[in-house]
């Protein structure tokens, strides 16, 4: 099998800096964070300080119309593994079982909720050594997906907020940079760049194969349908706190849920987003309701997602336990006597 160069190194060496200034990174690190999340703490503070908390206390939740939210959601997350299945087959010409798929994909999907991201990406390289590849080509197609997760989130969120006029009316004075983000979302999915990327990375002569511009709309496709359903269920979970009135804002809110999420993901300081998507989903559900339902609708979308994120890891290694049991078993009834 192709072998990453050693530039490109995934592997899990000891870092060349002495411990004491390794160990004074770290803390500066962690002041950083700590620093940020007590930026987006004070802004939600400070933004929501006039709150009127008695009508808190008029809210009544749905609880079937949250369930079925929930429900949808869990479904919502099988699709991610597809989008990835196909970028890493592409790089990959190796058979792996959806099951063992969405279980790697789905412990990945929980490590989000560590405070750097790279954990996203190392806990899928556990498929590298099971199945003899390379865990450099499975880190670049995590990488990949999280471009076109970006640029599909990206442009869904963007065309999202655009059609409410007061939202145009804001972002009016942003348009040259609204338009520069586009370009770049459209560079970072763009084939040449993602093989030249690859090159870069892998050298010349060890680049078995190369990233098609079929593989990067099939992909975009999965993560498209993905950016529906979070959007259908999540709107399921504002329904169920009394926000069904703002259905008529759907495009917009579909908008709002895809840009908040692009924005969360790209805070590597907050785990799962925690915090940031909260501060920019507020703001702008504050355009079509009021700051008490905008603070109800944003809380119970994040109650809901936690607990989708734990039932998704519980289903998934659910899954590939019973297809473990059931190919040994047709191993061994295979090779019982007759």
């Amino acid at each position: 099998m192709v072998q990453p160069l050693k530039k490109f190194s995934l592997k899990f060496e000891h870092d060349p800096l002495e411990p004491e200034q390794n160990g004074i990174q770290i803390f500066l690190l962690k002041c950083v964070r700590m620093l940020l999340f007590l930026l987006v703490f004070c802004f939600l503070f400070i933004y929501l300080r006039d709150l009127d908390w008695g009508t808190f206390n008029q809210l009544s939740v749905h609880w079937s119309h949250w369930w079925a939210g929930a429900t949808l959601g869990v479904l919502a997350r099988w699709i991610l593994p597809c989008a990835w299945s196909q970028l890493l087959r592409q790089l990959e010409s190796v058979f792996i079982p959806m099951t063992e798929i969405v279980n790697i994909y789905a412990r990945a999907w929980l490590a989000r909720y560590l405070p750097s991201k790279a954990g996203v990406v190392l806990a899928r390289t556990l498929v590298a050594d099971k199945y003899g590849i390379s865990k450099s080509m499975v880190a670049f197609s995590s990488v990949i997906e999280l471009f076109l997760q970006l640029f599909v989130s990206g442009l869904a969120g963007i065309m999202g907020l655009l059609t409410l006029p007061s939202a145009w009316e804001i972002m009016k004075g942003y348009l040259p940079y609204v338009a520069i983000s586009v370009i770049l979302l459209f560079i970072l999915v763009s084939p040449p760049f993602l093989n030249f990327l690859l090159r870069r990375i892998m050298g010349k002569q060890h680049v078995p194969r190369s990233i098609s511009l079929k593989s990067i709309l099939q992909a975009g496709l999965w993560l498209l349908l993905f950016s529906v359903m979070y959007a259908i269920y999540s709107m399921w979970m504002m329904e169920a706190v009394g926000a069904d009135e703002l259905f008529r804002h759907v495009i917009f809110l579909w908008g709002v849920l895809n840009f908040s999420r692009i924005v969360g993901m790209a805070a590597l300081f907050a785990p799962a987003g925690i915090g940031v998507r909260e501060a920019v989903q507020i703001p702008l559900f504050t355009l079509v309701m009021s700051k008490e339902m905008a603070l109800s609708v944003s809380l119970s979308m994040r109650v809901g997602d936690i607990l989708i994120d734990i039932i998704f890891v519980m289903v998934s290694a659910l899954f590939a336990g019973y297809q473990k049991r059931n190919t040994a078993h047709r191993g061994f009834s295979g090779n019982s006597p007759k």
